[in-house]
């Protein structure tokens, strides 16, 4: 079987350091690396003993390393199987201790099967939520789960590219809703990409990669636990200036002040907007040429974990904007 990029948003991937070749959507990539390097890693979180949960996408699999880059264990193989990854994006950690990851997997004619792996911290699969599996010779869309978040009563929310819609789980896996995402003014998304659950404030946030936009949705829930969601503004639209955004890849929120923070991928930055949508800063590590921001999560102290798919390395910022470390492995 041929690997693909089949995702068109990972068209945009700069490099990786190696040679790479990028002719239809089909991403070639000549050379070897060290078991202890990272390779395109595609999102990153950090566990409550401090150290980071990484989607190491060139290497299909989660990658379980401390802050100064030692690598603990590599968590999957490359694979179609159920505790196999096979193209991985975001990541994130449960209340429950447990790893999540949207996976994709394709041949050249497009998406075969998709869904939510959960890991357990020690590496051992646990479910697949979401699941799924399609025709590719049918014009049906996949969901393509590309991005995802966990909010504090452990339910799961995933921004579904193929769809253009948001699906939330319980923990256990259960489908409590499927909700289409449709602007205030009639407009509707081409390509949502990640989605941020601001849990204190009862409000989401979206990424459309495709639009250049960032969204902000209210979110309620019925008596039956239902969810359902409003558009309230949309806080970014597609540009080069402070405030806009290009290809915005990633997002998140701090649930104690509201602030956002979004990975404008094309821009080589991330910006900054408090809690009522406005612009307040932008940044991105000094004295580098070049980056590429593939993923973005907070910790629980604040700090900033952004995954850099073109320098092979996680970066650590302080709520500020400085660099606080940089991560890469090594022996």
């Amino acid at each position: 079987m041929k690997l693909q990029l089949s995702h068109p948003i990972l068209r945009h991937l700069f490099g990786t350091g190696l040679f790479l070749a990028l002719t239809g959507g089909l991403l070639i990539a000549c050379g070897q690396r060290s078991s202890l390097s990272l390779m395109q890693p595609n999102g990153v979180a950090q566990a409550a003993d401090g150290t980071l949960f990484i989607m190491d996408f060139g290497n299909h699999r989660i990658a379980h390393m401390s802050q100064n880059g030692k690598l603990i264990r590599s968590i999957g193989t490359f694979g179609a199987n159920e505790a196999q990854i096979f193209h991985g994006y975001d990541l994130a950690i449960g209340p429950d201790g447990n790893i999540y990851i949207c996976n994709m997997v394709s041949n050249d004619e497009g998406v075969l099967h998709d869904g939510i792996k959960v890991f357990g911290p020690g590496g051992s699969f646990v479910r697949e939520i979401g699941g799924h599996d399609y025709d590719v010779t049918s014009l049906d869309p996949s969901y393509r789960s590309y991005g995802l978040d966990i909010d504090k009563a452990g339910r799961i929310y995933t921004a579904d590219y193929g769809t253009t819609t948001v699906r939330v789980f319980t923990n256990a896996g259960e489908l409590l809703a499927e909700l289409p995402i449709v602007r205030a003014d009639g407009e509707i998304p081409t390509g949502i990409n990640d989605i941020a659950v601001d849990d204190a404030r009862n409000l989401i946030y979206i990424s459309d990669f495709d639009l250049g936009k960032i969204d902000q949705f209210s979110l309620t829930f019925d008596t039956e636990g239902i969810p359902s969601i409003a558009h309230l503004t949309t806080i970014a639209i597609y540009g080069r200036e402070a405030g806009e955004v290009a290809f915005p890849q990633y997002l998140d929120v701090n649930d104690t002040d509201g602030t956002v923070f979004v990975g404008d991928m094309a821009n080589r930055r991330i910006q900054i907007f408090d809690a009522q949508g406005s612009y307040v800063a932008n940044f991105a590590p000094p004295n580098l040429d070049d980056w590429q921001n593939m993923g973005i999560n907070l910790t629980p102290t604040g700090d900033l974990l952004v995954a850099d798919a073109f320098n092979n390395a996680i970066w650590i910022f302080t709520p500020e904007g400085i660099v606080r470390n940089r991560v890469e492995g090594k022996p």
